[in-house]
This record gives structure tokens, C-alpha cells and sequence, in this order.
């Protein structure tokens, strides 16, 4: 610019810059970037909320930021926005400029369409038998996955919609802040079905549209697909969900018994048994195999390490045999990505994740996996944005819940993240791994009374922290005394920890923010990753690398000893192939980048040597 600035004026309803009265050409994602800056004059306001800010659900690299920074640096001078490493960025505004956010200079423009957000509520169940309520909740249950599925509409989850049944169905709306409702009512008498269906606009409290259907029960699944046609007719949308085979009755019946949520291995079992008697009665039957092979993925997780390679031949079958018939299937996809190792697979594991993204539609079911994996590949802002749009899906299941709680911490949101663990604490006290997340982050703040009250005996006597108790203990003990002899005891008990299971990743993290890098690093020399017997039992979380990507904890990374590290892991063959790099690549106090183009090209070069001798 020629001349100083003396006013910076923000027309927010009318989405104008003007400098010294004249008004500035911006791009809508710079006005937006310069909004978010200016409300918060002269604080720092981190990349992730910038993103938030101006790319809402949609995931970009940060070149994208950079690029309109730079616009807003050539309007208002090369020192108006100060870059903090590591951090974010700054709004400067020098004692002799105006700054002026104007929000009522004209008559707020009127609400355009928002996003439809469709809530499938539990049909109910007409017929004398009570025990077709789960017939009536099946039917729904389908209907609802193929809608997000394949009417390219968001969708509220099973866990969060089917919470609302009978009187409760008054008070969704408000609830789950859906722009739609789909309710309807269910009587079957022997193989014949009668279905009432009606959408509803909650807005207007209006019926868009609502229809009644006969059919004999083998024509169930054409009759979901005309209810989705119908409905995606009435929001504008396009319904391209394939039709299914018809099957028996009985099958049927199977099937949606197999379907239901199932809270413990055992209930995923018995849900696993009735999937098997499906696949063999109706071998054509895609929803059957899909279903299969997701629900026996996620219980092998649950199962010893010895018995694991039996269960994954099994998956595999499954898999391939739904994807056989349908190469669209998400719950195949979903089985297959649960199949790869925790880590060194990365690039495969994106594929899945990708054609998973494309194929699973608006479900936020879904959604909580591919932000795991983003995580693990430290893309946590991308990650974190999924997990909203995943959490605006499905934000009472406690498991999206709790991701939700771990994206914002992730990324460095500590208000936000607290927030919403005890959120999640209040809905469901007995969760232990909102309470464990929230244990450390309040002892990162340093609020010991919090501590406190949520390691009281009275309370683990009655929402007990299950394995994460010693952990917490642990961490807790380390950083409130914060002196060698706590470090000692966290070392020790990190070596006890990695000479039983080889489990180290988390514990390198937390070893280098407590002081002991060097330490953390000669034990990662050795470290196998893996389980060291096979009666070790761990979860989807064993052996995944996402925490080494937190941001709260940067000094394992800030050592250029990390990419080493993650060589080992598979993660800079992925960033290097992929040139998706991670966020930390642009804030940690070395090349990161270089380095791992270095070591890249090394790997190679032995490589090549090797191959020719």
C-alpha cells in the first residue's frame, strides 16, 4: 500500500472491506479469514479456528489460509497480520488506526435454505405382537442407512434419532436441531406389512410428504427405496441407492435382529451368529455380508492378539464377498480398513478411507473413522472438522461424543475440549475415557480441584476408570509434583509398560513432555510397536499413532530425531508419496518437510544399492 492506513471498516451484513472510506475487492474466504481476525483484535487466533472461520466442513491444506492471508497483507500492509509460530496468526492494529466491524449498517440479508439435517425417528409398532418392535425399529434402522447412504443427504446417527420413542418424539426436533423429521408407523400381520411414512418440516411444522404402503414382506427393501425416492424428491435431492435382492421372510426377521446396536462382545456375538444363519439361508444377500464382516472386524479388536489372524481370514471373506456384490458396500469398506495394522499402512488405509468418504454418504457413523485416520496421520485439523460434522450427526452416542471432546484437545482447543468432555460426563458418568481425557487436560491446566473431584474414591466407586486408572494416576502424580522423583517413577513405569507389551507410542509422547525426550527416544530405538504375547488385549486405539500428532504435546516432534520415528512407522513413506503433510510439518523448529524427503530418498538409494549387489 502507498500510504498508512488510518480506518479499517467490516461490513459484515453487507460483507465489504473498506480502507480510509474506499471500498477494497476481497474474496469471500479472506473476508472471512479478516472477520474472524478482527473479533478477536489483537489475540491470537489459531489456524484451526481460521479454518472453522472460513472453510466450515470442508477440508483444504494450508496453503489455502496462506493464500488469503497473503491478500489480506497486500490490502492492509505486510505487519497487519503477524504470524505466530506455532500458533496462529494476529490482527496488528497500530494505536493510530480505527478499526470498525459494523453489523447493523444494513438490513441483514434473508436466511437462505440451510443444509437439510434429516432425523429417521424409531417407526412405531402397530401390530399386536410387541415383540415386532424390533421389526418396526429394523425397518427404520435400513431406512436410515440407506438414505445417508445413497440420497447424498446428512442424516442424524441411530444412537442420537432413536433415543426419541413414543411421547419423547415431541421434544427431537428441538433436540437434535434437524431441519427434517421422518417418522412413520409399522403393523405387520404374518408376511404382509402395511407402512405409514410422513416428512416433516420442523421449521414450519408442515408435512412435506407422507404416503401409506402394502406390500408383502419380500418386497420390503423396494419399498424403503421408494420411501427414500419420495423423500429425496421433497428436498430437491437425487436418490441413487441400488436395489436390493428380495429375501425371505424369515431372513428378514434374521436380519434386522442382527443389526441392532450391540453394546458388549458378548451382545456383538450372538449379533454375529444371526448374520452367519443369514449369509448362508440368502448367500446373495449384500446387506447380510456387509454387516457381517463390519460387526466381526470390530469384535476382533475386543479379542486377544492369538486370536486375531483366524478372525481376519473371516472378515476378509466377508468382505470380499459383499464387495462382490455391491464394490460400494461401506460396511465392507469399513471391515476392511479395521483389518490393516495400526500403522505402516497408511497409503492403503487413505484408499479405504477415501472410497469409505465417497460411498457412506452423510452418516456420521462413518465419519468417526475417517477422522481416526486423519488423526493418525497428524492432519489434525482436518480430522477435527470431520469429527464436527460427525459429532452435528450423531452428538448423543457417546463414542462421537467423546471424539469430539478428543478432536478440539487435539488441536489445541483446551477451553473448547473440556467443555465438552464434561459434557459428555454429565450425559453419561460411567464412560471412562471422557473422564481419563478429561483427568489429563485438567492437569495440563493445572486445576487440581478438578483432579481431585474426579479421582475421589467415591466417585471411581461408582464410575469406576477401568484400565485407564493407573495411567491417569500416573500422569496426574508427574505433573503436579513435576521434580526428578516423579520423572523417575513415570521412566519406571514406562520401561514395566513397554518390556510387557512393547506399547510405547502414547508413553513417548508423554515421556518427552514431562522432560525425558532423550529417554523417550532410546526406548523408541527398541520398541516393536506391536503386542509381545498374544493373550494382549487392547482396542482400535492399540498401537495407532494419532497421539504423537497432539498438540498440547509438541516436544516429541520438536526433536529431528521424530522423523526418524515416523520412517519407522510408515508415516513419511505416506506424506512423501501422498504430499499430504501433516499439520506439524509448518511448525516445528526444523525442515520437516526436507527431512523427510531426505530420508526418503535414502531409503531409496539403499534400496537400489541393496537390489544391485
Amino acid at each position: 500500500m502507498g500510504k498508512p492506513v488510518s480506518t479499517i471498516e467490516l461490513r459484515v451484513t453487507q460483507r465489504q472491506l473498506l480502507v480510509d472510506g474506499a471500498l477494497v475487492a476481497l474474496g469471500a474466504r479472506a473476508f472471512d479469514v479478516l472477520l474472524a481476525l478482527a473479533n478477536r483484535r489483537g489475540s491470537i487466533v489459531t489456524k484451526a479456528e481460521l479454518f472453522a472461520a472460513a472453510w466450515a466442513g470442508i477440508v483444504v491444506d494450508d496453503n489455502n489460509l496462506q493464500a488469503q492471508v497473503s491478500a489480506l497483507r497486500k490490502v492492509l500492509g505486510a505487519d497487519a497480520i503477524a504470524t505466530v509460530p506455532q500458533r496462529g496468526y494476529q490482527l496488528v492494529i497500530p494505536p493510530n488506526v480505527r478499526l470498525i466491524v459494523q453489523t447493523a449498517d444494513a438490513p441483514a440479508p434473508q436466511a437462505t435454505h440451510a443444509e437439510p439435517l434429516l432425523a429417521v425417528l424409531p417407526f412405531d409398532n402397530l401390530s399386536n405382537d410387541v415383540e415386532m418392535q424390533f421389526f418396526s425399529e429394523g425397518v427404520s434402522d435400513e431406512l436410515l442407512q440407506r438414505l445417508s447412504r445413497g440420497a447424498n443427504l446428512k442424516v442424524i446417527g441411530r444412537t442420537s434419532s432413536f433415543q426419541f420413542r413414543g411421547d419423547r418424539k415431541a421434544e427431537a426436533a428441538a433436540a437434535l436441531k434437524c431441519t427434517h423429521i421422518l417418522d412413520g408407523t409399522v403393523r405387520r400381520a404374518a408376511n404382509h406389512v402395511r407402512l405409514s411414512v410422513h416428512l416433516v418440516d420442523t421449521a414450519t411444522q408442515t408435512t412435506l410428504w407422507s404416503d401409506r404402503f402394502e406390500r408383502n414382506l419380500e418386497d420390503m427393501f423396494v419399498v424403503q427405496d421408494e420411501i427414500a425416492e419420495n423423500i429425496a424428491a421433497a428436498l430437491n435431492r437425487r436418490f441413487s441407492g441400488d436395489a436390493k435382492e428380495a429375501v425371505d421372510p424369515t431372513v428378514y426377521d434374521l436380519y434386522l435382529h442382527g443389526i441392532r446396536p450391540a453394546l458388549t462382545p458378548g451382545d456383538m456375538q450372538a449379533r454375529i451368529a444371526l448374520l452367519e444363519d443369514v449369509t448362508r439361508r440368502a448367500p446373495s444377500f449384500v446387506c447380510g455380508w456387509g454387516k457381517l464382516a463390519e460387526q466381526r472386524a470390530q469384535l476382533r479388536l475386543l479379542r486377544p492378539y492369538a486370536e486375531r489372524d483366524a478372525m481376519a481370514k473371516a472378515v476378509a471373506f466377508e468382505a470380499a464377498r459383499a464387495q462382490d456384490l455391491d464394490a460400494r458396500n461401506p460396511g465392507a469398506q469399513l471391515a476392511q480398513y479395521l483389518l490393516l495394522p495400526p500403522w505402516g499402512k497408511f497409503i492403503e488405509a487413505e484408499a479405504i478411507v477415501d472410497r469409505l468418504s465417497t460411498n457412506a454418504g452423510g452418516a456420521g457413523y462413518w465419519l468417526a473413522y475417517i477422522a481416526l485416520h486423519l488423526q493418525s496421520v497428524g492432519r489434525v485439523r482436518e480430522a477435527l472438522e470431520i469429527t464436527r460434522r460427525s459429532y452435528e450427526l450423531d452428538a448423543l452416542n457417546p463414542f462421537v461424543a467423546n471424539g469430539m471432546g478428543v478432536g478440539l484437545w487435539y488441536a489445541g482447543l483446551a477451553a473448547e475440549a473440556r467443555a465438552s468432555f464434561e459434557n459428555t460426563l454429565a450425559r453419561w458418568p460411567d464412560a471412562p475415557a471422557p473422564a481419563n481425557n478429561l483427568i489429563m487436560l485438567c492437569a495440563d491446566l493445572g486445576d487440581w480441584d478438578a483432579v481431585d473431584a474426579l479421582l475421589a474414591p467415591a466417585r471411581l466407586a461408582k464410575h469406576p476408570l477401568r484400565q485407564f486408572e493407573q495411567g491417569a494416576r500416573n500422569y496426574v502424580a508427574a505433573k503436579r509434583a513435576a521434580t526428578p522423583a516423579a520423572l523417575r517413577r513415570s521412566l519406571s513405569t514406562a520401561r514395566d509398560q513397554f518390556q510387557s507389551t512393547g506399547f510405547t507410542l502414547n508413553l513417548l509422547t508423554i515421556l518427552a513432555h514431562l522432560g525425558a525426550r532423550d529417554e523417550a527416544y532410546a526406548m523408541s530405538d527398541t520398541a516393536s510397536f506391536t503386542p509381545d504375547n498374544g493373550d494382549d488385549v487392547m482396542g482400535i486405539d492399540a498401537y495407532r499413532t494419532y497421539f504423537l500428532f497432539h498438540v498440547s504435546y509438541p516436544e516429541l516432534r520438536a526433536d529431528p530425531r521424530f522423523v526418524h520415528l515416523c520412517a519407522r512407522l510408515g508415516l513419511v513413506q505416506y506424506w512423501t508419496q501422498t504430499k499430504r503433510w501433516p499439520d506439524c510439518a509448518d511448525e516445528v523448529p526444523y525442515d520437516f518437510r526436507d527431512e523427510c524427503l531426505k530420508f526418503a530418498t535414502r531409503r531409496l538409494t539403499s534400496g537400489h544399492e541393496r537390489r544391485s549387489a
